[in-house]
C-alpha cells in the first residue's frame, strides 16, 4: 500500500516513468473467455523517440509514456502495446445546483473529464453529495484489455475515510487494490492520497464505487469499460458502433444525504427508499404537490438512422429497488451480461438489480425522430410511489428536443413486451414473453471441465433473517449495534 499522506506524487510518477522508459519488453496476464484460462501476453514498448510529446492531451504533469484518460479511450487493435493509463481524482463534499451552474451547463459528452463543474441532478433542491473531480457520475475509466490502470485518489472529504472498489475487475495479482477497507487496505483518511493500480485483465462493462460508509449512495461511483479488438467479440457482426458515450449509467437518488436516512441522525427520514432515479447524472423530478416536472435537462443519446449501436447499461443503484428499462418503439438485443458475452436475445424490457450490467444492441431503423427512454423502479419500495426517470434517444436529423409522444407515466408506461429477467417470475418456462437470466447461453466456447458430473468444490452459504424481540434489543447492560436495533422498524 502506498499511502502518500500529503507528499507530492510527481517524484513517484517520475520513478514509474524511469522504469517504463528503460524497460522495453514486458508481459501481462489476461483472462481468455473461450478457454476459461489465463494467458500471458508479451509485448514490446516503443522507444522514447517514438513518442510524440506534442500530441494533444498529454499534460505537462504527466510524464511521457503515462497516458491521459482521453488517450486511453481509444479503438483497441491487435498487436498494439498496452498503455499505462493515469487518473488523478480528488474527492470532496459538493452540492447540486451550486454557483458553477450560473457559469455553464455540462454537455452530454463529459464522461472522461469536464470543463463545467455544475451538477444539476434532478433539479428538485440543493442536495449535498460527494464527488470525484466535480463530476457526477464520477469520471469514466475506458481502456483496452491489457492496459495498466493507475488511479491516485485524494480524499478531502471532511471527517471521512474513503475507499474505492473496482466492481467486476478480476484483480489477479493485484488483489491488494480491491478497495475493501480493513481487508485489502486501510481506508484513505482525510487529506491523504492512496494509489490504486491494477491490470485490465477481463473485458466488459464494469464500474467503480465507494466501499466505505454510505458514500456510494451519495454519488461516489462511475463506469469502467474494458474493450477488446473487435475481432474478439463473438457478437461483432451485430453492431458497427461502440461509442465512448453510449453507456447508460443509472443511479438511485436521495434528496438529502444518505446519512440522514440512517437511524439515530437528527433528520427523521429513516429508510432505504429512493426519491428518484438519474440517468448519467441527469433527470427531472415530478413534484407531487403540483404535478409539475422540474426543467433540468434529461440525458440525451444521439444516434444516426440506419445504424447498429452497442449500448452498455450499468445499474449503479445502491438502495432497494430493482429497475426496468424500455426504449420507445425499439427492441434491444442483449449481447453481454456482467462482462460475459452471451448469445443474442431480443427483448423489449431489461430488468436489473444493483451492480448488474447489460450490454445490448440498438438498431436505429425507425423513423427519424426523438424517442422516450423510461426507467421504472420495481418492488414495494418504488412501485407504490411511482419512482421513475426518463431519458431521450434522438436521431440525427430530428428537430425535436423532446419526443412528440406523451411522456410515459409509471402505470401507463412504455409496453413491456418481452421481458428479460422479470422480478416475480419463477423462471420455469411457463410464462410467455420472458427470458430469465438462467436461459442465457455463453457466446464463447465453454470449457468441458465445467460440465463434469462432480463439482471440484462445494461451498454452502446459509443465510437467514433474524427477527429480534424488543426484550432482546433493549436488555440492560447490552449495546448491540444501533442500526441493527432499528432495521425491523424501518418503513418500507
Amino acid at each position: 500500500m502506498q499511502l502518500l499522506n500529503g507528499t507530492s506524487i510527481f517524484p513517484i510518477l517520475m520513478t514509474l516513468f524511469h522504469f517504463v522508459a528503460t524497460s522495453h519488453v514486458g508481459s501481462y496476464k489476461v483472462y481468455i473467455k473461450s478457454s476459461s484460462q489465463w494467458r500471458t501476453v508479451n509485448y514490446t514498448d516503443p522507444d522514447d523517440s517514438d513518442i510524440d510529446q506534442s500530441m494533444p492531451g498529454i499534460e505537462k504533469s504527466i510524464p511521457p509514456l503515462l497516458s491521459s484518460p482521453e488517450e486511453c479511450a481509444r479503438p483497441c487493435k491487435t498487436g498494439d502495446p498496452p498503455k499505462t493509463c493515469y487518473y488523478q481524482w480528488t474527492f470532496e463534499t459538493y452540492h447540486t445546483l451550486g454557483g458553477a451552474c450560473e457559469l455553464c451547463t455540462p454537455t452530454t459528452n463529459t464522461s472522461l473529464s469536464s470543463n463545467c463543474q455544475c451538477i444539476l441532478a434532478d433539479g428538485a433542491d440543493v442536495s449535498g453529495i460527494i464527488v470525484a473531480n466535480r463530476q457526477f457520475p464520477g469520471p469514466a475509466i475506458q481502456v483496452c484489455l491489457g492496459d495498466m490502470v493507475i488511479v491516485d485518489v485524494k480524499n478531502i472529504v471532511p471527517g471521512n475515510h474513503l475507499s474505492i472498489h473496482w466492481h467486476g475487475i478480476y484483480q489477479k495479482d493485484w488483489q491488494h487494490y480491491d478497495g475493501v477497507p480493513f481487508l485489502t487496505q486501510c481506508p484513505i483518511s482525510e487529506c491523504s492520497t492512496f494509489r490504486y493500480q491494477w491490470r485490465a485483465q477481463n473485458p466488459g462493462s464494469h464500474f467503480w464505487h465507494a466501499h466505505s460508509g454510505l458514500h456510494k449512495a451519495d454519488g461516489v461511483d462511475g463506469p469502467i469499460i474494458i474493450r477488446e479488438p473487435p475481432e474478439f467479440y463473438p457478437n461483432r457482426d451485430l453492431f458497427n458502433h461502440d461509442n465512448f458515450d453510449n453507456f447508460i449509467f443509472i443511479q438511485d437518488w436521495l434528496h438529502n444525504n444518505a446519512l440522514d436516512h440512517f437511524p439515530g441522525t437528527s433528520i427523521n427520514s429513516i429508510g432505504q427508499n429512493p426519491d428518484n432515479f438519474l440517468v448519467n447524472g441527469r433527470g427531472q423530478w415530478l413534484d407531487p404537490s403540483n404535478r409539475k416536472y422540474t426543467t433540468t435537462p434529461l440525458a440525451i443519446f444521439n444516434v444516426k438512422p440506419g445504424e447498429r449501436y452497442r449500448f452498455r447499461m450499468i445499474n449503479g443503484c445502491t438502495l432497494l429497488c430493482p429497475i426496468e428499462l424500455q426504449i420507445e418503439n425499439h427492441n434491444m438485443t442483449i449481447i453481454a451480461v456482467d462482462g460475459v458475452d452471451v448469445r443474442p436475445e431480443i427483448v423489449n424490457t431489461i430488468t436489473s438489480f444493483a451492480a448488474e450490467r447489460v450490454d445490448f444492441v440498438l438498431n436505429t431503423y425507425e423513423l427519424i425522430g426523438t424517442y422516450w427512454i423510461q426507467v421504472r423502479g420495481l418492488s414495494d419500495n418504488c412501485t407504490p410511489r411511482s419512482v421513475q426517470q426518463h431519458a431521450i434517444l434522438r436521431y440525427e436529423g430530428s428537430d425535436l428536443d423532446e419526443p412528440s409522444s406523451p411522456r410515459p407515466q409509471f402505470q401507463s408506461g412504455l409496453p413491456r413486451g418481452k421481458v428479460f429477467n422479470p422480478v416475480n417470475d419463477v423462471c420455469d418456462g411457463t410464462t410467455a414473453n420472458v427470458i430469465c437470466i438462467k436461459d442465457l447461453q455463453n457466446a464463447n466456447p465453454v470449457n468441458d471441465l465445467i460440465f463434469g458430473s462432480q463439482p471440484d468444490m462445494q461451498i454452502y452459504l446459509p443465510f437467514f433473517f433474524h427477527n429480534y424481540e424488543r426484550t432482546d434489543l433493549f436488555r440492560p447492560n447490552t449495546y448491540q449495534r444501533f442500526v441493527g436495533n432499528f432495521l425491523q422498524l424501518l418503513p418500507i
